[in-house]
């Protein structure tokens, strides 16, 4: 859901191991194409499922949901704790094709409850969301101070919080999850905040790459900072997808 990958203690790590100023360091143009090539193995991935879902095959598509969602857990917990391992690379890619699995049966499910265009519109919000935060960052209307960071990295605790509050609830009562995701206004409201929490997280990722390739890392880490956007991309992504799910079914 939320983006831990991209935190100032990377910075710290960097200088402690003496890895700065190599003779090819990370760079914004770098980290775009490394994140476009994570991007197109999910969407190729995703569209498989996809299909398995919109042609009826939904067990098969439920089990590779369930292992996209654990094989993606797992693997983003390995790249976050292990930057800097020499599997960090492939493992990036390992993530990508997991969070495809996972994002093409959810978008199957959607897509035949509530048609295509739902699907559509998410993506279109997610990608104007990525620009238009890139836009305000980059023009300085939007300064990612130490306030701001503190701010959004405690409202997307606190969001992972509930998330989880909820999911353990769910084994034994159904009341929470139906406050939560169900069609009131509450879950409305907070569908709407996290969306907002959600997109601000781009905020954070384009300030910490900045940050990177000011102080000189290693190219390889082009990849771990695809990565990092690829987590927020897919979070903002799921969260539009119900967000306009909601709004279909009032």
């Amino acid at each position: 859901m939320s983006n831990p990958t991209l935190n100032n203690n990377i910075i710290r790590n960097f200088t402690d191991e003496n890895v700065l100023n190599p003779s090819r360091p990370l760079t914004a143009s770098g980290v775009i194409g490394k994140t476009s090539l994570l991007f197109a193995v999910l969407i190729a991935v995703a569209y498989f499922t996809f299909s398995l879902s919109v042609k009826g095959f939904m067990d098969k598509a439920n089990l590779l949901y369930i292992t996209g969602a654990i094989g993606g857990l797992i693997t983003a917990f390995f790249i976050c704790f292990r930057p800097y391992s020499k599997f960090m690379v492939p493992a990036t890619f390992i993530y990508s094709i997991f969070e495809g699995l996972f994002v093409g049966a959810v978008s199957g499910s959607f897509a035949a409850a509530y048609g295509g265009a739902l699907i559509l519109n998410a993506v279109l919000a997610t990608f104007a969301s990525l620009i238009a935060t890139l836009f305000l960052y980059k023009a300085g209307i939007i300064k990612c101070t130490e306030k701001f960071r503190s701010t959004i990295i405690a409202a997307t605790f606190g969001i992972f919080i509930i998330y989880m509050f909820t999911f353990i609830t769910s084994f034994f009562s159904p009341y929470v999850t139906n406050f939560v995701f169900g069609s009131g206004m509450f879950a409305l409201g907070l569908n709407v905040v996290v969306c907002i929490i959600a997109v601000l997280n781009f905020i954070l990722d384009f300030d910490l790459i900045e940050n990177l390739e000011r102080v000189g890392v290693p190219e390889r880490y082009e990849w771990y900072c695809g990565f990092s956007l690829m987590v927020t991309i897919v979070w903002v992504y799921i969260e539009f997808l119900r967000l306009f799910a909601r709004l279909n079914r009032k």
